[in-house]
């Protein structure tokens, strides 16, 4: 419902009957039986998977699901892309699949790479440079295990932070330069206000990108308790 009323806010009145229409039919695909049957089946789900970062907040409490931990506040985890929404994998339904947990991890990654289109801008606060990544769906921050579609040749010894404050969007900046910890506090204050802004928040965790499936999480980049209370 906080996710819907964050969509509402930026629709037309007149539209919002259809929101909720959308919001309403999506719930049919969630029936116990119809996931348990795709999800339990390797063939079924294989082209379906996504990787992607999730917030500890947003962790189910009733049952355990497929994550790696990244962060104090983020887990690299994998899902299921549906029509409408998508599902986060429980370790019941996996076990059942003839691949090993890296396998299925590599499966999800190329497929949000191949299957997640996404696009990039530059922007510019306190005259500090971000790319600011942006797509469709819930998956676009499966794109930070392999920058390469998102931003292009980087070169052999890539060295950049990433945020994901929101499912749909990554934050890149690159670490050469001048007052570094003037520009991360500026990229984790505008990746704050972003995430305030829009739905689906992720995490305002900080990580270090050094090439493909390279992600690593940096403490010394943590933000602030005061500024982390905005997802968490």
């Amino acid at each position: 419902m906080y996710n819907l009323a964050h969509i509402a806010a930026d629709a037309p009145r007149k539209g919002w009957r259809l929101l909720v229409y959308d919001v309403i039919s999506s719930l049919d695909q969630l029936a116990p039986e119809k996931i348990e049957e795709l999800v339990s089946d390797w063939e079924q789900v294989r082209p379906l998977l996504r990787s992607r970062i999730y917030g500890a907040a947003g962790m189910p409490m009733d049952f355990e699901v497929m994550v790696k931990p990244l962060g104090p506040s983020s887990h690299l985890g994998l899902g299921v892309a549906l029509d409408r929404t998508m599902v986060m994998v429980a370790r019941e339904h996996a076990r059942h699949w003839e691949v090993s947990l890296d396998e299925a991890f590599e499966t999800a990654t190329r497929n949000v790479l191949e299957q997640v289109p996404v696009e990039h801008t530059m922007m510019a606060k306190e005259d500090h440079c971000f790319a600011l990544i942006e797509g469709n769906g819930l998956a676009v921050t499966g794109h930070a295990m392999d920058l390469s579609v998102a931003l292009g040749d980087m070169g052999p010894d890539p060295d950049v932070a990433v945020l994901a404050p929101c499912a749909h969007n990554l934050f890149v900046m690159p670490l050469e330069g001048p007052d570094l910890d003037g520009r991360l506090r500026t990229m984790r204050h505008l990746a704050a206000e972003w995430s305030a802004r829009n739905s689906n928040a992720v995490t305002l965790d900080v990580f270090r990108y050094r090439g493909p499936r390279r992600l690593s999480y940096e403490p010394k980049w943590a933000p602030s308790a005061r500024l982390r209370t905005v997802i968490t």
